[in-house]
């Protein structure tokens, strides 16, 4: 599993996450860079291999409390134009502050 980083790209932070899409749950790994949060799938899921958003296109993040099965938080990332994706993964509390830092 290899994200598609380029060379002006630094990882900051990677953890394995699962994204919730309300249909079905994809795993794989999120990266934050020093300019965009990607994630990949563990396969091909069929739906995408790979999710980046880019910081400038990021209107919020926020923390959620997962109900489901396993305790992992969850953290949902909102772009500008209205899109959502909800990712449980470890130290969800430390992911939404280093995304929002990156925000202001």
């Amino acid at each position: 599993m290899l994200a598609e980083l380029s060379a002006e790209d630094t990882v900051e932070m990677e953890g394995f996450a699962s994204l919730n899409t309300g249909k079905n749950t994809v795993y794989g790994k999120l990266f934050l860079t020093d300019k965009k949060v990607i994630f990949t799938t563990d396969k091909k899921s069929g739906q995408f291999d790979q999710i980046q958003i880019t910081y400038d296109h990021i209107s919020q993040v926020v923390k959620q409390e997962n109900s489901g099965l396993f305790k992992n938080d969850q953290i949902k990332i909102t772009t500008s134009d209205g899109n959502q994706y909800d990712f449980s993964l470890e130290e969800a509390a430390k992911w939404q502050k280093q995304i929002n830092d990156r925000l202001k």
